[in-house]
């Protein structure tokens, strides 16, 4: 994905984050960068980047069905796509600026999968 700085100072370390929508991953970070770079930067009007290419990285803890490998049933196999269903709650963990890629530069934010423990011993998405 693309974002500015503006969307990028919305992510804050600790800070708790729900997608709304399924979103589209994978496991290799090779694929992640072609998508990521794909169209190059977004530039203004005065050539300044607006929109700076920007791999997330999650870390799925759990065994539930948060995520879905849908690898074999993909008409693109070697995107290696995994899905994430929506309402999941993740912990910003990361948050890297200027990461050189072969590609060029992008950020980086790293999520780890929050979960908390019920009463029942048993761990539930928050």
């Amino acid at each position: 994905m693309k974002i500015t700085e503006d969307e990028l100072s919305q992510y804050r370390l600790r800070k708790y984050i729900v997608n709304k929508t399924f979103l589209s991953t994978t496991k290799e970070r090779s694929i992640a960068n072609e998508f990521a770079f794909d169209g190059g930067l977004r530039h203004n009007h005065d050539g300044e980047i607006i929109k700076v290419p920007t791999i997330c990285i999650y870390t799925i803890i759990g065994h539930d069905r948060i995520a879905l490998d849908i690898e074999r049933i993909s008409e693109y196999a070697h995107e290696k796509e995994v899905l994430i269903i929506p309402g999941q709650t993740f912990k910003v963990t990361a948050i890297r600026t200027n990461v050189q890629t072969a590609q060029g530069l992008c950020y980086e934010i790293e999520l780890v999968e929050h979960r908390r423990e019920n009463k029942t011993g048993q761990y539930q998405h928050e």
